[in-house]
């Protein structure tokens, strides 16, 4: 008799981490895929309005004209979801059959989900105040895609501007510059190459020199709550808030987030602190070496983390006051 040969289950294999060369050109693939979605989209319009046999330049050119595409949330809107929607199958397909537990699609826990709510003003207020400075060293004609969007705000609907402008990008942008691109060149190029490099590629993305570096600060925060929380749904959910308080500001005409040096510096600091609290409960060893773990470290990050706290908290509303 001839005994049995066990068997032995396969595992799939794990595809190679994106390196440097693949990260351009899934950034490039992200602003590919908006111009892809408008243009299929104006395509599908024309062929609406003016059908297949009227079809010229001419009437094309006028058809856009009445429409006043130039002027129109229409474009923007179309681009952010439709490059979403695009990347998805992609992402999966490159990362294969594992790529949930890859891009690490669990649930942030409750501690962690309120860390995050906790970031989002203090984050908005050093993007927000990083973006004037930048505007006012390039000059007044550097108007951006921003600002236009801020501009035509008040004239959309508050529920598509939250699906268009706060969920879209949030879940395309995380899925690539996060989930793909951030974890590859974690794993090439160590935790602080990783992350400088993918946020200079989020930036990138943002096209306009203002808005880019804006988001330098946003792209780094968000990659340190993905690999602290070791959770995507975490750093869409930041993603997510941001847009959505940026969008909300403009639609409803509230005005911009109060700034001060005071309340810029105090924001840094209260951003540090909830940073230094998500990696301190990280359960990540491979990225979380805590050296400074021992009992007088911890004692001053709880003086650190409360003193920062109502530092921020009086100079928010101090700020907000004398506006």
């Amino acid at each position: 008799m001839s005994e049995s040969t066990p068997q032995v289950a396969i595992e799939p294999a794990v595809p190679r981490p994106v390196g440097g060369w693949e990260s351009l050109l899934w950034t490039g693939a992200y602003s590919l895929s908006q111009l892809v979605a408008v243009c299929m989209t104006l395509g599908v319009i024309a062929l609406l309005a003016l059908g297949p046999k009227s079809l010229s330049t001419e009437s094309l050119l006028q058809l856009f004209l009445d429409l006043e595409i130039d002027r129109s949330f229409l474009v923007f809107g179309v681009s952010t979801l439709g490059a979403a929607l695009m990347l998805i199958p992609l992402v999966t397909w490159r990362l294969g059959r594992n790529w949930r537990s890859q891009l690490r699609m669990e649930l942030p826990n409750r501690r962690q989900t309120l860390l995050v709510l906790g970031s989002v003003v203090p984050l908005a207020i050093l993007s927000d105040e990083l973006y004037r400075v930048c505007l006012a060293w390039l000059g007044p004609g550097s108007s951006d895609t921003n600002q236009v969007v801020q501009s035509l705000s008040f004239q959309v609907s508050y529920p598509i501007l939250v699906v268009a402008v706060a969920l879209g990008p949030a879940v395309g942008e995380e899925l690539v510059f996060r989930g793909l691109i951030g974890q590859g060149l974690v794993q090439r190029w160590g935790r602080s190459g990783g992350i400088a490099a993918t946020a200079v590629l989020f930036a990138l993305a943002h096209l306009s020199p203002a808005h880019a570096i804006a988001t330098l600060p946003l792209g780094i925060f968000l990659h340190w709550v993905y690999l602290q929380t070791r959770s995507l749904w975490a750093a869409i959910l930041l993603h997510f808030l941001n847009n959505l308080l940026v969008i909300t500001l403009a639609h409803f005409r509230l005005g911009g987030l109060p700034a001060s040096p005071v309340l810029i510096t105090t924001a840094f600091g209260c951003l540090t602190a909830i940073g230094w609290r998500m990696g301190s409960e990280s359960n990540s060893s491979e990225l979380t070496s805590r050296p400074l773990a021992g009992p007088f470290w911890r004692a001053w990050q709880h003086v650190y983390e409360g003193w920062s706290m109502l530092a921020y908290t009086a100079a928010f509303v101090w700020s907000a006051g004398v506006r």
